[in-house]
């Protein structure tokens, strides 16, 4: 054994004499640690605001609930659901996996239990950070315009509502196959109950229930496709501008 350690080292030595081996000094490796190191941080933080953005932006527009809203519900979800945040998200999440491996401690570990660590720990603090007031607060200076334009736009464009087919809203009145709801910019919406509709427990809902309602809309009828009861703060939802107000967003 150790024959064959003095000769590994006999070639090492050669070949450094040889100036086919350069000893690169201390400080090169403390360099390269501190830009690996702070790149690293630098992504995960990146990774983890984009993670909290969906989360937040899925829970603000509704999108969360559409999944269990039948068929209809499912195909708005995947046509409105922030597939480029996705995208950008993987991205990083290649990115941050290629900066860990360079890191001491995951040399012996296999890959998959880095990346599902980083999964796991990206995803349960990007849930806890949607749930605090930091995206809100950003969206409220978005939507006074307080904001630099490209972020400002940035957060009104992901977090608005489709008003042609979902509609959150409070009831006013109820009847048997209709009832009226008042939306988040103040217009009153009638929707229509029709056997098609998928709703549950139709006869408990009641006056100041907030609903989240999926259909065509006609003026100011809904033809309903589903109905869904939310226990969400009404005032959670966005308001989407009156035709008159949407000059005042830039394009």
């Amino acid at each position: 054994m150790e024959n064959k350690t003095d000769k590994i080292k006999e070639v090492v030595l050669r070949k450094i004499e040889e100036g086919k081996i350069k000893i690169k000094p201390k400080i090169y490796f403390i360099v390269k640690g501190v830009l690996i190191g702070t790149g690293t941080v630098l992504v995960l933080a990146s990774l983890v605001y984009l993670l909290s953005f969906v989360f937040f932006t899925m829970k603000r527009t509704g999108l969360v609930f559409l999944p269990e809203m039948g068929p209809q519900g499912m195909g708005i979800f995947f046509s409105s659901f922030p597939w480029i945040l996705i995208a950008i998200a993987a991205v990083f999440f290649i990115i941050l996996e290629f900066s860990v491996r360079k890191m001491s401690f995951t040399y012996r570990q296999p890959m998959i239990y880095s990346i599902m660590t980083i999964m796991v720990l990206v995803i349960i603090v990007g849930f806890m950070i949607s749930t605090t007031p930091f995206h809100r607060g950003i969206m409220e200076r978005a939507e006074r315009m307080d904001l630099p334009p490209m972020a400002g736009e940035f957060y009104r464009s992901f977090n608005s509502i489709d008003d042609k087919m979902m509609f959150p809203g409070k009831i006013v009145e109820i009847g048997d196959q209709s009832l009226t709801m008042a939306t988040p910019r103040g217009d009153n919406l009638m929707v229509n109950i029709t056997p098609k509709t998928k709703v549950k427990d139709y006869k408990q809902l009641k006056k100041d229930d907030t609903v989240f309602v999926i259909g065509k809309k006609l003026d100011n009828t809904i033809e309903a496709f589903a109905i869904k009861k939310i226990d969400d703060s009404f005032k959670d939802f966005p308001r989407p501008p009156k035709d008159k107000d949407k000059k005042i967003l830039p394009k």
